[in-house]
C-alpha cells in the first residue's frame, strides 16, 4: 500500500492525469481501510483482549466434585494473579478471584489462596512477566501447573491450569 501510495502521490505532479490520480488515491484509501479492518485489526484482536483465554478457560473448566470444598465455586475457579480488575471481571461476570492486585478490594495473596485450597484444580490468569513467579508459588505448595496459552495466543496475558498440592501446614 505504501509503495502504491507514494507512486500515486508522485504522479499527482503530472497535470494531465491529476484527476485520475486523485480517484486512484481515493480507491487506494478505501482498499487500505478494508484491509486494515478485515485483516490487520482481526489479527491484532487476540492481543488486545482476554476473550480467547477465557473461552479456553470455559472450555476446560469442570464442575466441582461433590461435596464441593468451596461452595462459592460451582466450577473450577479462575484466579487473577496480580491483575487490575478489567477484562478478567468482564469475562467472568465479576466471579474471578482477584489476588495481589494492589487495589482495595484485593486484600489476599495468591500463596494464601493456594494454601487455603489444597488438592483442588484451579486456573490462573496473569501477565507473561509474572508467570514464572506464579508457577513457583504453585509448585512450592506441592502443586502441578502448566501454561495453556502462549504469546502467540495473547502477547500480554497467559492462562495457567493447576492442580494445587496439599501445601505446607498453616502456622
Amino acid at each position: 500500500f505504501a509503495v502504491v501510495a507514494v507512486a500515486l502521490l508522485a504522479l499527482l505532479g503530472v497535470a494531465r492525469i491529476r484527476g485520475a490520480m486523485v480517484g486512484a488515491l481515493l480507491c487506494l484509501a478505501v482498499l487500505f481501510s478494508g484491509w486494515a479492518l478485515d485483516v490487520y485489526m482481526i489479527a491484532l484482536t487476540p492481543h488486545w483482549s482476554q476473550r480467547g483465554l477465557f473461552e479456553r478457560y470455559y472450555a476446560r473448566r469442570r464442575p466441582r466434585p461433590s461435596p464441593n470444598p468451596d461452595p462459592r465455586f460451582a466450577f473450577d475457579p479462575i484466579i487473577a494473579h496480580q491483575m487490575n480488575w478489567k477484562g478478567e471481571n468482564f469475562y467472568t461476570g465479576n466471579r474471578v478471584v482477584a489476588e495481589e492486585c494492589g487495589l482495595k478490594y484485593c486484600i489476599g495473596s495468591t500463596s494464601e489462596w493456594i494454601r487455603e485450597h489444597p488438592n483442588q484444580r484451579a486456573f490462573f490468569i496473569t501477565e507473561h512477566s509474572r508467570v514464572q513467579g506464579l508457577l513457583s508459588q504453585i509448585r512450592q505448595g506441592g502443586g502441578r501447573a502448566e501454561t495453556i496459552s502462549t504469546e502467540a495466543d495473547d502477547n500480554k496475558f497467559v492462562l495457567v491450569e493447576a492442580t494445587l498440592g496439599a501445601g505446607a501446614p498453616r502456622p
